[in-house]
């Protein structure tokens, strides 16, 4: 008979069950995130299907993508509401908005493939463009092109198909973001195209210019208006918009060409948001920059230069979205904080958070041994539960996070859990010799 564990000790199981996550991306209103087996998880908004689970119901809670898959990269546009993901065999995936890179304009509620080819390695997005590398060094763009931010084309000339820039077969790493793309090469050249604002060549360009001359560069990440990067020495660098102290430079002032930040030679990542920036250094530390609750400091403080969070020092990954803030530790958690629109944190709610909180892996206290897909919507709910599944089942049970049973309904798919305290439950679907055969959580506010 299939069953469900219950973990005895529910605080060792929350940190046991969460210790499952490798990478993650956001935008300004949903979460891609792949699990150390190299499944795809999502959360947030779905209002176009950039969840790919064929709804477009809101999800404040990881539900997996690509059922048995294996992905080894992930981004999301933050304009127009998609999801890009590449899997081990160099395919490349998409779902949600419109032209995703195919040619066909119409919205994809699963992942559907983009093209035929395998030799796909890493991929960036901005709120309307897109720029990948393939395994042969190549470097690929599609999406709009209103300031020269793909680099292949003229202005204006948007691209519905993967089009090659240039015949370079040395790139190693691109990030692009508002009307603008940096990329550095295998050589350690660093690239800019795009507005001249924010490419960090201090003009116009419609095709990859150097930025400067060293052959240092190690890394990059990209935002809004304004680009950190690493070079190989561990020195920190910025150039773009600083309202905010984004840059960390201890001014508000707008550099429109690299400038180092501080003196440390100990920076490991660092990844840029809309107002606020977040790096780790090589001793694990955490640091963050700029304005807004992605800081995770707990205060609503301009912080103009880098500032620890915490004492913590095994910090391994880090990613920005808009206004968002995730970082992995190395024992494979995943945190979270700042605004949380449609779930975006995917802690079940919406509220903004102001400190660093974890996420679970999905199932909080009760380990699934089966599980037939299904979901549950609204969540959280205050009234009417409903399920959405082609399961086959007799009843339906909802079981508190000591695992009793507080509720049970004969098969149903409209369930009312007003009487219920607020807390996280499980809902699961029973079938007729009282084995459970689906398990999914809803937070009842």
């Amino acid at each position: 008979m299939k069953k469900l564990l219950l973990i005895l000790s529910l605080a060792f199981s929350l940190n046991a069950n969460a210790q499952c996550w490798k990478k993650v991306t956001g935008s300004r209103y949903h979460t891609l995130a792949i699990k150390t087996d190299s499944s795809l998880w999502g959360w947030g908004r779905n209002y176009v299907g950039e969840l790919g689970d064929g709804t477009s119901f809101d999800r404040w809670l990881p539900i997996q993508m690509g059922f048995g898959d294996k992905f080894v990269d992930i981004v999301t546009t933050a304009g127009w509401g998609q999801s890009f993901a590449i899997k081990k065999d160099g395919t490349l995936w998409a779902c949600g908005n419109s032209e995703l890179g195919d040619g066909i304009v119409t919205n994809r509620y699963i992942l559907t493939q983009i093209g035929t080819e395998t030799n796909w390695k890493s991929i960036s997005a901005g709120p309307y463009h897109v720029i990948a590398i393939k395994t042969d060094g190549t470097l690929w763009a599609w999406g709009e092109n209103n300031n020269g931010e793909l680099g292949c084309c003229s202005t204006g000339m948007s691209q519905s198909f993967p089009t090659q820039i240039g015949t370079g077969t040395n790139w190693k790493a691109v990030s692009v973001a508002t009307g603008f793309s940096i990329g550095i090469k295998t050589d350690g050249t660093l690239w800019g195209w795009g507005l001249s604002y924010y490419n960090g060549t201090g003009s116009w360009a419609l095709v990859p210019t150097q930025i400067g001359t060293a052959t240092n560069w190690e890394s990059i990440s990209s935002s809004t208006k304004h680009t950190s990067a690493i070079k190989t020495d561990g020195t920190l660098w910025a150039w773009g918009e600083n309202p905010n102290g984004e840059l960390g430079d201890g001014t508000n002032f707008y550099r429109i060409v690299p400038i180092q930040i501080g003196t440390g030679t100990n920076w490991k990542s660092v990844a840029a948001g809309e107002t606020h920036t977040i790096g780790i250094k090589t001793d694990g530390t955490l640091w963050t920059w700029g304005v807004g609750s992605a800081l995770g400091d707990g205060t609503t403080v301009i912080r103009y230069s880098p500032g620890q969070i915490g004492a913590l020092t095994n910090w391994e990954y880090v990613y920005c979205g808009p206004l968002t803030s995730y970082a992995i530790r190395t024992d494979l958690s995943l945190w979270v904080c700042g605004q949380n629109p449609s779930g975006l944190l995917g802690d079940g709610t919406q509220f903004p958070r102001d400190i660093f909180q974890q996420v679970s892996c999905g199932s909080s206290g009760i380990e699934e041994v089966d599980n037939n897909s299904f979901t549950v919507y609204p969540n959280p709910t205050n009234s009417t539960l409903t399920i959405n599944t082609k399961a086959i089942y007799s009843s339906v049970q909802i079981v508190n996070m000591l695992g009793q049973v507080v509720f049970t309904k004969e098969k149903s798919t409209s369930l009312n859990v007003s009487s219920l305290p607020s807390g996280i439950y499980f809902i699961q679907l029973v079938e007729n010799k009282g084995s459970v055969i689906g398990n999914e959580k809803f937070v009842k506010e």
